[in-house]
C-alpha cells in the first residue's frame, strides 16, 4: 500500500480562534459558515474509512455499489459517528493548526476490524521529522485524545475533563502502546516509507530524544460549551512535555455529524 499523504482541507477558516487565559484554546464554528464547512468534510472523511483505490477496486471486481461498499466501512452505531466524527475533525484541524508538513498521519481508521467497534490506541496521533536524513531532538510527535458530546452535559460533566484524562494515560503508557501498534500495521500494509519514518521515534539506541506534544480536545455543541469548560476540575501536573486543551464549538453539533455521515455515502 502506498503511503498516505493527506492534504490539509482549510477548514480553520470557518472558525474563530480564541486563547484564553485558562490555558483553553476554543475553536468556534461561524454560524454563517456552518454549511459550507460541513459540504468540506464527507469526501475527506470517507477516505478515512476506504480509499478511492480500495472503493474502486471493490465496485470493478465484485459488481456491488458504491454506495453499499461505503456503508460498510463507516460506522451506523450513533455514538460511533459521534466519536469517530471527533478524532476525525481532530486529524484535520490540528496538522493545519500546528503542523501542516507533519507525516506520517496514521489512518486508523481504515485498521478497524468492525465498523462499529472503535480503533484501538490513542486516539490521533502524527509524527514530524524536520529533517529526513538528519533525525534531531527538535523533532516530535503529537498525540491527541478526544471527547465529543452533543447533548447537554451532567451538572458536573465535562468532555474537556475526559479527554484530559485520556491524555494522561497516554503519557503512562498508551502512546508507547500506540506505536507497536502502528508499527504492526504499516508492516501489513507494506508500507515502508512510514514504518522508516515510525522507526525515528520508537528506537531510542539509534536516535536522539524528540518532543512530545499532548493535546486533549473536545467538540461539543456550541450552546454548552462554557458548561464543559466550567466543570473542568483536574489538570494533569506531572506532564513534563507540552500539554495543551482544545474546545471545539459547533452549533446543532448533532445535525452536523450525522449529515456528514449520511453525505459519505454519495462521496
Amino acid at each position: 500500500m502506498l503511503n498516505l499523504v493527506m492534504q490539509n482541507i482549510d477548514i480553520l477558516t470557518h472558525f474563530t480562534e480564541v486563547a484564553r487565559d485558562d490555558r483553553i484554546t476554543v475553536y468556534t464554528l461561524k454560524e454563517a459558515e456552518r454549511a459550507t464547512f460541513l459540504a468540506k468534510l464527507p469526501g475527506p472523511f470517507r477516505v478515512m474509512y476506504i480509499s478511492d483505490e480500495d472503493l474502486q477496486w471493490r465496485l470493478d471486481n465484485l459488481s456491488t455499489q458504491r454506495e453499499d461498499e461505503i456503508s460498510e466501512k463507516i460506522p451506523s452505531d450513533a455514538i460511533l459517528k459521534s466519536g469517530e466524527f471527533t478524532e476525525l475533525l481532530a486529524y484535520f484541524l490540528v496538522p493545519e493548526r500546528y503542523a501542516p508538513d507533519c507525516e506520517p498521519r496514521p489512518p486508523k481508521w481504515r485498521w478497524k476490524e468492525e465498523k462499529n467497534i472503535p480503533a484501538h490506541f490513542t486516539d490521533v496521533i502524527f509524527f514530524h521529522q524536520l529533517d529526513t536524513n538528519f533525525p534531531g531532538t527538535n523533532d516530535y510527535v503529537i498525540s491527541v485524545e478526544t471527547k465529543s458530546r452533543a447533548s447537554r452535559p451532567g451538572p458536573a460533566e465535562s468532555a474537556l475533563q475526559k479527554a484530559i484524562n485520556d491524555v494522561e494515560k497516554d503519557f503512562n503508557s498508551r502512546l508507547a502502546e500506540s506505536f507497536f501498534h502502528l508499527k504492526t500495521k504499516y508492516k501489513d500494509d507494506r508500507d515502508l516509507d512510514s514504518l522508516s519514518k515510525l522507526t525515528r521515534f520508537m528506537d531510542a539506541a539509534r536516535f536522539p530524544g524528540y518532543l512530545k506534544h499532548f493535546k486533549a480536545l473536545a467538540v461539543v455543541d456550541d450552546q454548552y460549551g462554557d458548561s464543559h469548560i466550567g466543570n473542568i476540575t483536574q489538570w494533569p501536573i506531572y506532564i513534563k512535555d507540552t500539554f495543551e486543551v482544545i474546545l471545539v464549538r459547533i452549533v446543532e453539533l448533532q445535525n452536523g455529524y450525522e449529515e456528514t455521515y449520511a453525505n459519505m455515502l454519495g462521496t
